[in-house]
């Protein structure tokens, strides 16, 4: 009801502000390569949030136990962090060098922020012309590619950032390191894919049930994704 949605709303409003503290920490740790302590945090606070949210199940309170483990693991994630770090921020006088990062910041922003518009104004357009059914079916098809995505690319963007920055004053080099990383990627991805569209009416029922193969021609076709999606993981 719209009163359990208006208290998930607000649950889930500091998330932002947790994810927007991290960002630096986990920034640096990147640039330092130390990725066994972002998978330890990673691991750490999804167990965390899932516990949070197995408990608030219990005591009764129902959907908004997803936004209590968003809340939660967002919440560990940035003091997990910014405990793994030495450097700490400070106020200076010197805001003029400021401008440039946030220019540069804008444009990063816009870049990740247009990915995710896409997805949820095509979630809403199908709720609105077919329905929530339809949406259901739309949900469970791209799921899949998404799983399967981020076994086969997740593992290589997560060091792209960095390993790129180290070639940015070399064009050369770097357009080498971006082809090598979507080869590598569609090379995985795409025979990952094509093999699922394949066995799709038997992968589904078995993953899912008999009452979501009628998902089966969407994950289908989504699979095409695989061909396209590539190089758009490495483009932020």
């Amino acid at each position: 009801n719209s009163a359990e949605l208006a208290t998930m709303f607000y649950l889930c409003a500091p998330v932002f502000l947790f994810t927007a503290m991290h960002a630096t920490a986990d920034g640096i740790l990147r640039s330092e390569f130390r990725f066994r302590k972002l998978a330890y945090r990673g691991s750490i606070a999804a167990i965390i949030g899932g516990i949070v949210a197995i408990g608030v199940v219990a005591l009764g309170f129902g959907a908004l136990a997803l936004a209590a483990q968003r809340l939660v693991q967002s919440g560990v994630s940035a003091i997990w962090v910014w405990s793994a770090i030495t450097w700490r921020p400070a106020v200076t006088r010197h805001m003029p060098v400021s401008v440039p990062f946030l220019r540069d910041g804008g444009h990063t922003m816009v870049a990740a922020l247009l990915p995710a518009l896409v997805p949820r104004s095509i979630d809403l357009c199908i709720t609105v012309l077919l329905g929530p059914t339809q949406l259901g079916l739309y949900k469970i098809a791209y799921r899949i590619f998404e799983f399967t995505a981020q076994l086969a690319i997740m593992p290589l963007v997560s060091v792209a950032g960095a390993q790129l920055a180290r070639s940015a004053n070399n064009l050369r080099a770097l357009r080498q390191s971006y082809l090598r990383f979507t080869q590598v990627s569609a090379s995985v991805l795409c025979p990952a894919m094509i093999g699922f569209a394949i066995v799709a009416p038997e992968a589904i029922h078995f993953l899912f049930g008999p009452k979501w193969e009628a998902a089966v021609p969407l994950a289908q076709m989504i699979s095409v994704l695989a061909i396209t999606s590539p190089p758009n993981y490495f483009f932020p």
